[in-house]
């Protein structure tokens, strides 16, 4: 062993064995907490592994340069595979500030070098000049020349390393702009330190400054960036942020739907004061005030009905329903619903179908009725005068159909400016007008059941001339047929209701509000129906019990002592237990949410019926429980 020592060796000795005994600290500290590993985290355990390397050779480089006699040829190859980590080193460094800069979540290195083109480049480049490295010399050092920069080859490996530094630095300003100014000042600052060891480095060549400043950087990424304390910190902000956003979004939205309710609400008012305050009996007016009360009460129920079905769709409680279902029962229900919301407007609503449309598919019903009910509610609801239209195609691909219906009107239009606002949970105004003129959330719904079926929803629009809504959704053929009957779609239809003489039949109304009890009753005397009403579940199941015979029976779900859902389970075991003769039990609720109707026929009804009673729903349900002959 040669003691005459260079004391700038014995210097860069102590440097690189104190930077190793902190990196091991370093390691250690890291080893003790648990960590989630991402591909960012990977990479920081990858660059320390890296500088331990780097050190761990350095030091034996030169150690080895005091022994007597050393083999130049080894201490040359040591040299070589200690400055071969100024390859991967950058490298890992420069992945390493990608995937901090754009949060990137994959756990697979190698994946995203086959999939990112700036990983694959930067991989590529690496590979290139690893080969150009092999190729060039490497100096050997003497005691009394000693230098940390030993030919060629060192200087070809510094300005590897600034050729990478200066990308990183162009990632960042070119690439991250909307990057968050504490993730950018981070790498700032990390490239900052790199340029200056390279720098001193360059400058004073006897000391060893690169494993020094590798062994910093290190700290400082573990300090700033990866410590789980910080880590920790860092997803609370994140969590604070949402949650205010969240709170915020709710805010507005509460605002515009409280705006929505109180616009029919005060109609109502209005109109009910303008019926008191007639001094003189008017029947024509006071009837033409009634029916923009119902009117805007039906708009109310719209509303609260949707913000309903938005709350099932966020607390992700809603699925698909999917069954078999006719073509031309959706179209017809479609034109019955579109036709009654037109009443006395001067409108037309026409259907065009397509001879190729298949005549039964397999699909979720009620949910693509409830999309298109929508469409052609707004339709209606923003078209003065002209013509509303429904066209229905289909394309076939293998045994599936992609069926698109087309809504058009020749209403309002909408303004370029709120195009963005369609299918957000916002309320669109006219500047014209104190009031806001239609809230969004019912497309808000439509979209997102659209897409939760495979579909797509978009629009054009021309203001002062009309919408038109396409809407394409795929489903699976069943009988592929075309539609019989399509003519039949576009007759008109007569809103008279005939009230047949069901006097034989008896039915039972079971509700726990006795002004719901009178007003059902009223509707069904029309039928010369012999009714009779009870307040409790427990007086329904009494009467079952007695064998009076009911013909059907109309429920109300939601009542005090036993709920509807309670009343027909006991009834159903009475049936099976008992062999009591059950009538048909038809449920009566104002929750008119999707998936409703599927869960009172699941829970044992026959039948579903919303509230307030609509007179043409009930006219169907008699007219299929009594006139089946």
């Amino acid at each position: 062993m040669n003691l005459s020592l260079n004391m700038q060796l014995v210097a860069g000795l102590i440097l690189s064995i104190g930077s190793l005994f902190f990196i091991v600290l370093l390691l250690i500290s890291l080893t003790s907490k648990k960590k989630v590993f991402t591909v960012q985290n990977r990479l920081y355990w990858y660059l320390l592994i890296v500088v331990i390397f780097l050190l761990i050779t350095e030091i034996i480089a030169s150690l080895y340069l005091t022994v007597d006699n050393h083999s130049k040829s080894l201490y040359l190859t040591i040299l070589k595979i200690h400055w071969s980590t100024g390859l991967i080193w950058p490298t890992l460094l420069y992945y390493y500030s990608i995937c901090f800069l754009q949060g990137v979540e994959e756990k697979s290195l190698l994946e995203l070098i086959r999939t990112n083109n700036r990983f694959k480049f930067a991989f590529i480049f690496m590979i290139v000049a690893t080969n150009i490295f092999v190729l060039l010399p490497m100096e050997y050092n003497s005691i009394d020349n000693f230098t940390y920069i030993p030919g060629t080859s060192a200087y070809f490996i510094l300005g590897y390393c600034t050729i990478m530094v200066i990308l990183i630095m162009a990632f960042t300003f070119i690439r991250c702009r909307n990057v968050e100014t504490r993730k950018k000042l981070s790498v700032f600052i990390m490239i900052f330190e790199v340029v200056i060891i390279l720098g001193l480095q360059f400058i004073y060549q006897d000391i060893a400054f690169i494993g020094l400043g590798a062994t910093l950087q290190m700290y400082f990424l573990y300090f700033n960036i990866e410590n789980p304390d910080i880590q920790i910190v860092t997803d609370l902000e994140t969590t604070k942020n949402s949650i205010e956003r969240s709170s915020n979004t709710k805010l507005d939205f509460l605002y515009n739907m409280s705006n929505e309710i109180n616009g029919p609400i005060n109609e109502i008012i209005r109109y009910s004061k303008l019926n008191l305050n007639y001094t003189e009996f008017d029947e024509e007016k006071i009837r033409n005030n009634i029916r923009y009360m119902i009117k805007s009460g039906n708009n109310l129920i719209d509303v609260i009905n949707n913000i309903l079905d938005l709350s099932i769709m966020e607390s992700e409680e809603d699925i698909l329903n999917r069954r078999d279902y006719s073509i031309y029962t959706l179209l017809k229900e479609l034109s019955e619903f579109t036709k009654e919301k037109i009443a006395d407007k001067p409108l037309s609503f026409v259907i065009n179908v397509d001879e190729n449309t298949p005549s039964v598919v397999n699909g979720d019903y009620s949910k693509i009725y409830q999309a298109l009910a929508n469409i052609l509610s707004n339709a209606v609801k923003y078209t003065t005068v002209g013509k509303v239209t429904l066209n229905v195609n289909c394309e076939y691909k293998n045994d599936i159909s992609i069926i698109r219906f087309k809504v058009t009107d020749t209403g309002e239009g909408i303004k370029e400016e709120d195009y963005n606002k369609i299918f957000e949970k916002t309320t669109i105004t006219d500047e014209n007008e104190n009031d806001s003129k239609s809230s969004s959330i019912g497309l808000v719904i439509t979209k997102k059941h659209i897409e939760m079926m495979g579909g797509t929803i978009s629009f054009e629009s021309n203001y002062g001339v009309g919408t038109t809504f396409f809407v394409s959704i795929p489903q699976k053929v069943i009988n592929p047929s075309p539609i019989q009957n399509v003519n039949e779609l576009n007759s008109r239809t007569n809103n008279s209701i005939e009230y047949k003489d069901y006097s034989n039949f008896n039915v039972l109304v079971v509700d726990d509000d006795y002004l719901n009890l009178e007003i059902t009753k009223k509707l069904l005397e029309k039928y010369k129906i012999n009714v009779e009403t009870v307040e409790t579940g427990n007086e329904c199941i009494y009467n079952i019990k007695t064998d009076k015979h009911y013909d059907l029976i109309l429920m109300d779900d939601m009542m005090s002592e036993m709920t509807g859902i309670d009343v027909i389970h006991a009834l159903n075991k009475l049936k099976e237990i008992e062999e009591y003769k059950i009538p048909p039990v038809v449920a009566l609720t104002a929750t008119v949410m999707t998936g409703v109707e599927e869960l009172y026929l699941n829970e044992g009804f026959n039948d579903y019926l919303a509230k307030p009673i609509n007179s043409s729903s009930l006219n169907k349900l008699l007219n299929k429980y009594f006139n089946k002959n």
